[in-house]
């Protein structure tokens, strides 16, 4: 696509009262350009760009013409260029109609469908059918930054590439930030941290009591005051049903001698 100064440069310069092919408008652009360095690399797509364009253009078209459709590029190009996850991550904080006084009654709301589907940038909608249901790819928002993160959380592979056996636990931290904690704090950035004020603890021990340290969770997470995520972490693979064990065994256990002094 187009960079914005480029366009405008295209569509106000004297150069389109000659003859040109697309070689030729790049050539002046960076001949006449004053940009920075890191402007004019944008260049080395640039052919690429006009190739697709001038394909649409008849070579000795008048310049009405070639003007209309570069604005038109120019338009569809700030619509591409907003970032609406803060639009996004308001319509999916929503205030639930009831709070449930009981832990089970948090089933129902879990399960509950999203309100609007989560943004992803290159149409992973269609390469797994069984997201279609929760993710989009749309014009307006695929250049969000929460929609470049959901589309690379599904792209890069992060279970099927990252090999667990035989690694510490500190090995699998990228998988988990990327899953917990990066999303939480795009949410944050875009509504403010009164709205959504996280707080997240690992590894960490309470240095006043020696009975504590291999009770308390490896993973905690806290928003609101809240805590919303409690994991535990195995170094492999092998060791998951161990984690799930101690991390049930831990999750009824709210005492301080298990846990040390917590936020609960």
């Amino acid at each position: 696509m187009l960079t914005e100064k480029v366009l405008n440069k295209l569509v106000n310069t004297e150069y389109w009262r000659q003859s040109y092919t697309q070689w030729d408008v790049i050539l002046y652009l960076k001949k006449y350009s004053n940009d920075t360095k890191e402007e004019r690399r944008a260049y080395g797509t640039l052919g690429t760009d006009l190739k697709v364009l001038f394909e649409n253009l008849k070579p000795r078209s008048k310049e009405g013409q070639k003007v209309r459709i570069l604005k038109r590029q120019l338009k569809e190009l700030k619509v591409m260029q907003v970032d609406k996850t803060a639009l996004i991550c308001e319509a999916l904080i929503q205030s639930f109609d009831t709070i449930p006084n009981k832990a089970h009654g948090l089933i129902s709301l879990i399960d509950a469908s999203l309100i609007r589907k989560l943004p992803v940038s290159f149409h992973e909608e269609s390469k797994y059918p069984q997201l279609a249901e929760y993710i989009q790819t749309s014009d307006d928002e695929c250049e969000s930054s929460l929609a470049k993160h959901i589309s690379c959380i599904l792209t890069s592979e992060i279970f099927e590439k990252q090999i667990l056996d035989g690694t510490s636990e500190d090995m699998l931290h990228w998988a988990i930030d990327s899953l917990i904690r990066i999303p939480l704090q795009i949410f944050r950035e875009n509504l403010g941290g009164r709205v959504l004020p996280i707080e997240m603890d690992r590894n960490s021990k309470d240095q006043g009591m020696t009975t504590i340290s291999n009770k308390r969770p490896d993973f905690l997470c806290w928003t609101n005051g809240v805590l919303i995520f409690k994991g535990e972490e195995k170094a492999e693979i092998d060791d998951f049903p161990v984690a799930v064990s101690e991390l049930t065994d831990k999750f009824n256990k709210f005492d301080p001698l298990y846990f040390g002094d917590i936020q609960l």
